[in-house]
């Protein structure tokens, strides 16, 4: 019956649009988490200060710094920007 198959195809629709949200916020919290615990690690940071250098250099606001980076820490930022422009195109896309 076609109105059967129509209902199935809208539930899985929905469904599937369920697991996309999931599957992309999932995607940025993982990228925030590991920009996060990186800066941390790297740069010997509060947790404070490594999340707002995360989001900061995720979202291109451009602040600058929270401290002055080490080399190690300017390679991992390129890392954040380049993972976060790739999450975005892949959420995006």
């Amino acid at each position: 019956d076609s109105r059967k198959s129509a209902a199935r195809l809208k539930r899985l629709h929905k469904r599937n649009i369920a697991r996309r949200i999931i599957r992309d916020v999932s995607a940025v919290a993982v990228l925030v988490l590991i920009g996060t615990f990186g800066f941390m690690f790297i740069e010997h940071w509060r947790l404070l200060d490594a999340l707002f250098m995360t989001v900061i250099t995720l979202t291109t606001v451009g602040y600058g710094e929270v401290r002055p980076l080490s080399d190690s820490g300017k390679l991992f930022a390129m890392f954040v920007i380049f993972a976060g422009a790739s999450t975005v195109v892949y959420v995006l896309g």
